[in-house]
């Protein structure tokens, strides 16, 4: 068995099972299984873990990678799986701590923009009402204009 999908199918199928009946044993969705079979992605921690709870004699190592054999002796599938799931969930933690960091340094970014804006708009506000000034020394137009020099 070259791929992790065709593995997945062999033990669907030594169980005596289909893809949805592996999927409700496991509690996963059927699509997510056949991704699997598919080869359109590798099993993820939550299907390595429903097959781990349900099946804990079916080796993760093999599923995953086809070291060993499918079941194993005692059940102990820990190794390599087990570290794989391990693994993931500390990446996991990580980014979802940088993404809250980077998500409140937007917020307050984006607070920091508000601010900014309505300053502007407030200074704006009052500029346009303040009656105009016109500096000392600046003749004044009169509204009563008259054109001369017309011959």
């Amino acid at each position: 068995m070259n791929t992790s999908g065709q593995r997945t199918m062999l033990l669907i199928e030594s169980l005596g099972l289909t893809k949805n009946g592996f999927a409700q044993q496991i509690g996963v969705s059927s699509t997510v299984i056949n991704g699997i079979v598919k080869d359109e992605h590798k099993p993820g921690p939550k299907v390595l873990e429903g097959i781990k709870a349900r099946y804990p004699q079916v080796s993760t190592d093999w599923l995953l990678s086809g070291t060993g054999d499918m079941l194993t002796k005692n059940g102990d599938s820990a190794s390599f799986g087990d570290q794989v799931i391990e693994r993931f969930e500390v990446e996991m933690k990580n980014l979802r701590e940088m993404f809250t960091q980077q998500l409140s340094a937007k917020d307050n970014q984006i607070a920091g923009l508000q601010r900014t804006i309505d300053a502007l708009l407030t200074s704006r506000e009052r500029s346009f009402h303040k009656p105009a000034t016109v500096p000392a020394g600046v003749p004044m137009m009169s509204k009563n204009l008259a054109v001369s020099g017309t011959a």
